[in-house]
């Protein structure tokens, strides 16, 4: 299985936006940094490809946003810990990838509230993601 994905519906409700938070697993790693940074582009654009593939299987069609800012949590769960500078330049093909496929608005600061960390699993290396923003449509009865 390439990914699967978990809509968690949010707490936050207000007239007709409520904040909604997705949780996807994708069976593609987060490459380090200095590897990234040693590798032909075409090895940076295969990798973004792959990205895309993974995530257009197990995300939906992203839905009307209220805003621009999401929350994005990332948790790489591989087999050796890397140093946080070389995981934060490595995930940046897998931000990319969302932004190509509508569910960022844009990776800068203003638009984006990023978490990455990670975590040892020798058996099952993974790519946790969580998607979460204010979205439209939603009606309180």
């Amino acid at each position: 299985m390439v990914g699967s994905i978990f809509n968690q519906g949010g707490s936050m409700e207000q007239g007709t936006k409520k904040f909604e938070k997705w949780i996807v697993v994708i069976r593609v790693k987060i490459e380090s940094g200095n590897k990234l940074l040693r590798a032909h582009w075409g090895v940076r654009r295969d990798l973004k490809e792959k990205y895309i593939k993974a995530l257009r299987v197990a995300l939906p069609t992203p839905p009307t946003f209220a805003s621009r800012l999401r929350h994005l949590d990332i948790i790489s769960y591989r087999k050796r810990l890397l140093d946080k500078d070389n995981l934060y330049t490595g995930a940046k093909f897998l931000i990319d990838a969302l932004k190509e496929l509508g569910w960022l608005y844009d990776d800068a600061p203003q638009y984006l509230n990023l978490h990455i960390t990670q975590k040892v699993d020798t058996k099952n290396p993974r790519t946790l993601i969580r998607i979460g923003g204010e979205v439209y449509g939603f009606q309180v009865d």
